[in-house]
């Protein structure tokens, strides 16, 4: 606290509400609590969403990416869904002991594979170590600059960036539209702004791909890369109508549909009833 209030006198409060967040000498035990939902507090609970929705996906989105990172680097395969479970119940109970809210780590996973530790193990341990540090050691630990802390985050994420991983999603005009309108919504509309942007361009080129899948035609073959579904459909038919114009008999091969739906499978029944069409399906 003496670090807090020397930067107070000298800089005054308002300059140094950064530092007073981040002091940990008066980190203590809290005792659990219950949030109260009642009418006076809705006010509040309503303010709080946007950020709530934000960090929520964010936590999402990191827990994601780092998993897959750390697969691709230690050729181990760990579902997603595993971290995103785990995270759904610790943001669960955590806010009762009044803790603020966790996702994957990119910094402490990739320091941990540097150092060539592999089991669970060690990031209990680790976890346990901090904590014991946190309320042992507050005092010490608030003469930190936080530049130094930010700069150590900053490099050890740094590391973890490899460009041979981005340089293919620029490849894909899309993906490349995406990526950088939600870089500039950072600065324009900020953090929650920039999630909401992203999400909502990410959702509409998922759905345009889906709607429209990627179709060859060759040799008298018509092949179908994509889903087989009610929102496809018009696409498709639309294609077989192009390649049903020279009037020669051609085959569609199935062999790459990655889902078909309900309306997808009475749409292949009726094609295969249809003794007029010239079509042969492939599967």
């Amino acid at each position: 606290m003496a670090w807090s209030e020397y930067l107070g006198n000298l800089y005054g409060l308002e300059n140094i509400l950064v530092e007073q967040t981040a002091d940990f000498s008066a980190i203590g035990f809290v005792f659990p609590s219950m949030p109260l939902f009642t009418q006076e507090a809705l006010p509040d609970i309503i303010a709080i969403m946007p950020g709530a929705v934000t960090l929520a996906m964010l936590g999402l989105f990191q827990t994601v990416a780092a998993m897959r990172r750390m697969n691709r680097k230690t050729g181990q395969h760990v579902e997603s869904t595993v971290g995103i479970g785990t995270d759904a119940v610790s943001n669960c109970v955590l806010p009762f002991l009044s803790a603020l809210p966790t996702c994957a780590s990119f910094n402490r996973m990739w320091l941990m594979y540097t150092m060539g530790t592999r089991t669970r193990f060690v990031a209990v341990s680790s976890a346990i170590f901090l904590l014991i540090l946190v309320l042992a050691f507050s005092d010490l630990i608030a003469i930190i600059p936080i530049p130094a802390m930010a700069a150590v985050i900053m490099i050890v994420g740094a590391n973890m960036i490899n460009w041979q991983d981005i340089r293919p999603h620029f490849s894909n005009w899309p993906e490349a539209i995406i990526f950088l309108t939600a870089f500039i919504s950072v600065h324009i509309f900020g953090l929650f702004g920039a999630v909401i942007v992203g999400s909502l361009l990410a959702l509409i080129h998922f759905k345009w791909s889906n709607i429209r899948p990627d179709i060859t035609f060759k040799e008298n073959v018509l092949t179908i890369y994509g889903s087989l579904y009610y929102g496809s459909l018009p696409y498709i038919e639309s294609a077989i109508t192009k390649a049903s114009e020279s009037g020669a008999k051609f085959e569609i091969d199935l062999r790459n549909i990655t889902y078909m739906d309900a309306e997808g499978e009475r749409w292949l029944r009726e094609m295969l009833q249809n003794k007029e069409n010239k079509i042969l399906l492939s599967q």
